[in-house]
């Protein structure tokens, strides 16, 4: 996901891919456009809801993630392989990018004190406190005016999600249920897609979006 679905020629990290390079990508793996496709990664939860959303915004309609990745699948002493399964033939999926998915900075800040628009930051609270000094040399610290913060961490238990009615706990300890839009945020667009996930999971109703430039642009010096 790191190499293959992000924008190399974009000034800020993780950036969205076009919808030519996705083809690209899924017909090189075999994916036809009506394939079911589970997404997992070796960290439990993390970069495998990114490319969940990336694949839903691109028209993609049956993606699933594997909750609890990897870790979890051997934890349940699951069977695994050394071998790569290689595509038999190309596949016939085309990627179609809907933007709905998707918010600007500009939209962001157009969104900051709006009453019917929320915006969650999944970073830590060190982090959106500006108590811990951000990652990258060319970004300060704080957060975005009128967000909020909810870690994605305090979202999961072990590997995995926590149950659906206990994120629908952790979503209503941020008062956001008069709320029509949720934008969600993190450092660079990876985590922010976690939460974004999980509001899904939770059943919120709102319509759910990511910044993707998230605080690497918001925050950029």
């Amino acid at each position: 996901m790191e190499v293959d679905l992000v924008d190399h020629s974009a000034e800020l990290p993780n950036t969205f891919p076009s919808a030519n390079q996705v083809t690209e990508v899924l017909q090189r793996l075999g994916v036809n456009q009506h394939s079911q496709l589970v997404l997992y990664d070796n960290q439990g939860i993390y970069s495998a809801p990114r490319a969940w959303v990336i694949l839903k915004a691109m028209g993609l309609s049956h993606v699933a993630v594997l909750d609890g990745g990897l870790p979890q699948w051997l934890a349940e002493q699951r069977p695994t392989t050394t071998d790569y399964a290689a595509p038999r033939r190309q596949g016939n999926a085309v990627a179609h990018y809907d933007p709905s998915w998707l918010v600007s900075k500009a939209e962001v800040e157009a969104s900051m004190h709006q009453a019917t628009v929320g915006i969650v930051d999944a970073r830590s609270a060190e982090r959106f406190y500006g108590r811990k000094p951000e990652p990258r040399a060319d970004m300060r610290s704080g957060h975005i005016p009128g967000s909020c913060n909810l870690p994605f961490t305090e979202l999961m238990q072990g590997y995995r999600f926590a149950a659906p009615e206990q994120l629908a706990e952790q979503f209503a300890t941020l008062g956001l249920d008069h709320k029509q839009r949720l934008l969600f945020s993190c450092g660079s667009g990876i985590t922010a897609c976690i939460l974004l996930l999980a509001a899904q999971r939770a059943g919120i109703a709102a319509r759910l979006q990511l910044y993707d430039g998230s605080w690497a642009e918001f925050g950029r010096i």
